[in-house]
């Protein structure tokens, strides 16, 4: 401007041209002053270069480090203007080549020149491993793109336990023993898990309490599954633990080592992690006082009672049964007690009576048994040990003198019989 006017002889006139690029890009082209009076214009040659906002990402490469597997991991991507008109820059959606999610939020930033704002970019991933992606931005003016390269890996989210060991110590056959041991998860996400003790057996083991409460006693299986789990199976939340309840019941005596495993249900190829169990599976102790019954000239048919202390000398609670007489008609007594089973605690003493009732004469021994839960063998409880005899019957004379008597005379005298044993004598003369 001015776009026309009026230029005296020897005079001169400043025109102004402005140049207005729309879109950064070299641009040119011709301008023409129309003289009246001459038949060609006189041509002016314009170019010059469009230059878009000058907007910059303040870094050009994120390491995001290890993330873990499914967690969703949020970072900051600022970008500055550092030129001197307002511009914007948007995110541009490409697929992962790794595999997973990326979004970016906004999607579009508008600046104001010297002006810094920020994206705000979520990833996630469903597989393990190293990766390196590009994340690509444009500036809508220009059209120039700018990338941040983000790396990192992917790893599984893992579980713990809050010990080393699980010591379960010494424990009483057939008596169910209770621990807890804690799953802790440190991630950011949760974790779904299984647990197992590998090396324990099928078959339900047989407690006290089942075995007591029996009519017909069960067998007690060797190699049964020992180890009850609460909860087998479950999710440990973020940032949280999980108590478990581990219950031992051994139906053998033995001293063990086995593991309890965790194994990651969330994670692809992720190793279980062991937990190493140690106990000690015995039998509680009983002693009878005393040992030995002595009945010293005993009558047959005749009942003799002793009263009897059973005492657990253990640390470790005790089931036990007392085995009834086996009938046969070659016992020289038959024996029976108060009490034929009962649950002693460790220390806890119980009193019985015995009873019993000779049937033939002479001395003899035998031994009561009992048996007590886990052991494979009856073990004797207490002896027994008598001499019997039949009625002691005794008479008033030594000798009945009837004198001297005439033939075919009849003298009767009495002979008096004394029976001093409390049992009944049959006797024939």
């Amino acid at each position: 401007f001015p776009m026309a006017g009026v230029l005296w002889p020897g005079g001169r006139s400043a025109v102004t041209v402005v140049f207005k690029p729309q879109t950064a890009e070299y641009l040119c082209t011709e301008a023409f002053c129309d003289v009246a009076g001459r038949d060609s214009r006189l041509p002016l040659g314009l170019d010059g270069h469009g230059l878009g906002p000058l907007l910059e990402l303040c870094f050009r490469s994120l390491d995001i480090g290890a993330v873990f597997l499914g967690a969703i991991q949020c970072y900051e991507i600022v970008v500055a203007n550092k030129g001197d008109i307002p511009g914007s820059i948007e995110h541009i959606p490409t697929k992962m080549v790794f595999g997973g999610n990326l979004t970016c939020k906004p999607e579009t930033l508008c600046l104001l020149p010297f002006e810094m704002k920020s994206f705000i970019i979520s990833f996630s991933s469903g597989r393990t491993g190293q990766f390196i992606e590009d994340v690509n931005f444009r500036i809508s003016q220009s059209g120039e793109e700018q990338k941040v390269l983000l790396k990192g890996s992917i790893v599984n989210p893992t579980v713990s336990f809050d010990v080393s060991n699980l010591d379960f110590g010494c424990v009483a056959v057939g008596f169910p023993k209770t621990t807890g041991v804690r799953l802790v998860n440190q991630s950011e996400v949760p974790v779904e898990f299984s647990l197992r003790v590998p090396s324990d057996g099928f078959h339900d083991p047989v407690t006290c309490w089942d075995f007591a409460q029996a009519k017909i006693k069960p067998a007690i299986v060797p190699f049964c599954r020992e180890f009850t789990l609460n909860p087998e199976n479950g999710v440990v939340h973020a940032k949280s633990t999980l108590p478990i309840e581990v219950t031992l019941v051994t139906n053998t005596t033995h001293c063990h080592t086995c593991t309890l495993v965790a194994e990651n249900k969330s994670g692809k190829l992720s190793e279980p992690i062991s937990l190493p169990v140690v106990y000690e599976s015995q039998v509680a102790t009983l002693e009878c006082r005393p040992s030995e019954v002595e009945f010293r000239f005993c009558f047959i048919s005749y009942e003799y009672m002793e009263k009897m202390t059973l005492i657990n000398v253990s640390n470790l609670p005790a089931y036990f049964i007392i085995l009834p007489q086996q009938e046969s008609s070659l016992n020289p007594f038959k024996y029976t007690v108060t009490t034929s089973e009962y649950f002693l605690q460790p220390g806890q003493s119980m009193s019985f009576t015995a009873t019993i009732v000779p049937l033939i004469v002479g001395k003899f021994n035998q031994n009561v048994m009992m048996i007590v839960f886990g052991q494979s063998e009856p073990i004797t409880l207490f002896t027994i040990n008598c001499s019997t005899q039949g009625p002691n019957v005794s008479t008033n004379v030594e000798a009945l003198n009837f004198g001297k008597l005439i033939l075919l005379e009849s003298k009767t005298l009495t002979l008096d019989l004394t029976n001093d044993s409390p049992i009944g004598a049959n006797f024939e003369i």
